[in-house]
């Protein structure tokens, strides 16, 4: 009789069940919350160019005439651009400037001008990945004006940075050499002693002493005014200074259609120079003179005013 008793009671709270949690509503009737829940785990905008590394020179001298999806590089309005991961978007970092005139100092290994230190070692700040996009090497783009030109610097045993300036050695010919073959060792001799240079792990080797020294390739700074300066000079018009600072910016030169292309100015033409997209020149190449005039200014504005 108490089995039996005992069977009904294990009966019967087996029947007895929790209530069920009330399930979410469909997305139809879905709450508010529900759908800033849903929102926060997607992406609120995928990057607009992740796999762009370069700046384009077509748009920083006004005469870019790509949409800015097509164009194989970043429309910028300086020849540099420093950029934070927040999320799943690159966001253009307020003191970009300023953080550029750091970077540009062998002696500095991050800079502090942000909300959290820049570090140039990791490309970090904080826990969000950092960027910087460039415009093309100057040894690359020999003719162009607004390139990057890199120097390279050695530390001595003062912790005092000097740039390499030997003939055959200097910082034109190690740039060269880097962008031929980034991985080379390569050996060269200053008065009595021989070294080799590890483009790649950045570290030159007295060869007979053992010694090592640390290399940093650093660009040489440009502030805004100084290439909207050389814009000027130059007669550059429309686009790169003048626009936006990001990729959203247009450039000048021609007449914008509905779409945000341009039609290009009178005295520009088509080629399809490089990755195979369609690029602008001008109809009448600036002569060596020009070029060597140009460069003139530049040098003249960037040691003048800095």
């Amino acid at each position: 009789m108490n089995v039996c008793v005992v069977a009904s009671q294990v009966q019967c709270r087996s029947v007895v069940k929790a209530p069920s949690p009330t399930p979410p509503p469909p997305p139809s009737m879905a709450s508010t919350a529900w759908r800033v829940r849903k929102r926060d785990t997607l992406p609120a905008r995928l990057p607009s160019h992740p796999y762009k590394t370069e700046i384009c020179l077509f748009f920083l001298e006004g005469s870019c005439i790509q949409h800015i999806k097509k164009c194989f590089g970043a429309h910028y309005r300086l020849p540099y651009s420093w950029e934070v991961l927040k999320g799943h978007q690159w966001t253009l970092l307020e003191s970009s400037e300023k953080i550029e005139e750091d970077y540009c100092n062998p002696k500095k290994t991050y800079s502090t001008v942000a909300v959290e230190a820049v570090w140039f070692d990791t490309m970090t700040s904080g826990r969000q990945k950092v960027r910087r996009l460039s415009s093309a090497s100057s040894v690359l783009q020999p003719t162009s004006i607004l390139t990057t030109e890199w120097l390279w610097y050695w530390e001595d045993e003062n912790e005092n940075w000097t740039e390499y300036y030997i003939p055959n050695n200097s910082s034109k010919e190690l740039e060269q050499k880097f962008q031929n073959n980034p991985q080379e060792v390569m050996e060269f001799t200053a008065g009595s002693q021989t070294y080799t240079l590890s483009l790649q792990d950045m570290i030159q080797t007295n060869k007979s002493y053992n010694t090592k020294r640390t290399v940093r390739r650093r660009p040489r700074f440009l502030s805004s005014a100084v290439v909207q300066d050389i814009r000027t000079r130059a007669g550059f018009t429309g686009g790169g200074a003048g626009a936006g600072a990001g990729d959203g910016a247009s450039g000048g030169g021609g007449a914008t259609g509905g779409d945000g292309r341009r039609s290009p100015p009178r005295d520009m033409i088509q080629t399809n120079e490089r990755h195979g997209i369609w690029r602008v020149v001008r109809r009448r190449p600036r002569s060596s003179a020009d070029v060597q005039d140009i460069r003139g200014v530049f040098h003249e504005l960037r040691f003048n005013k800095h």
